[in-house]
């Protein structure tokens, strides 16, 4: 393996990321909100646009060995004026022949580092899958704090599953 090179998704990456995003929801169900049936057949996915407008309130960094986009780390912040001091890290997802290899550390080290000089940025939040312990840990060490664990957040046919809500307050 290669260095793997950590950076925000250019406006011609919009279709690598749309690519490795319906393989995330397609291998991991129960780990994220959308559905791949729900995404597969629209025009755009929700950060498509917006990486190829280079939003500065919505915006995905991906992980790279050499042209591969091999994991991805969304950010989305509303542009409202009684919450824009908060965002939300989404779509955390690293391709199964690169997990273990501490490329979700890189991914979220890369991106506290943007947010933390994100101006009037205060409260960072995210979701993970209750039964996700790695990433849940992954998180507490980088300074997250649950907040609340929402039962049956995901229903998938007649399975729930929870999700755990942390945050992180930004200095």
């Amino acid at each position: 393996m290669s260095e793997i090179i950590i950076r925000r998704l250019a406006p011609n990456e919009a279709k690598k990321y749309r690519a490795i995003r319906l393989v995330s929801l397609k291998a991991h169900p129960k780990a994220f909100c959308s559905s791949y049936e729900e995404q597969v057949d629209l025009d755009y996915l929700g950060f498509e646009r917006s990486i190829e407008t280079k939003d500065q309130n919505r915006f995905v960094l991906g992980a790279f060995d050499q042209d591969e986009l091999i994991g991805i780390c969304g950010f989305s912040r509303s542009k409202a004026i009684k919450i824009k001091h908060q965002g939300e890290i989404v779509q955390m997802y690293v391709a199964p022949n690169h997990q273990g290899k501490k490329i979700g550390k890189q991914l979220l080290l890369k991106m506290m580092e943007i947010l933390e000089n994100m101006n009037g940025l205060s409260q960072v939040t995210l979701g993970v899958e209750a039964d996700n312990l790695a990433a849940f840990h992954l998180y507490k060490k980088l300074g997250f704090k649950e907040f609340g664990l929402h039962k049956g957040y995901i229903k998938l046919g007649n399975e729930s599953f929870d999700m755990r809500f942390m945050i992180k307050e930004m200095t």
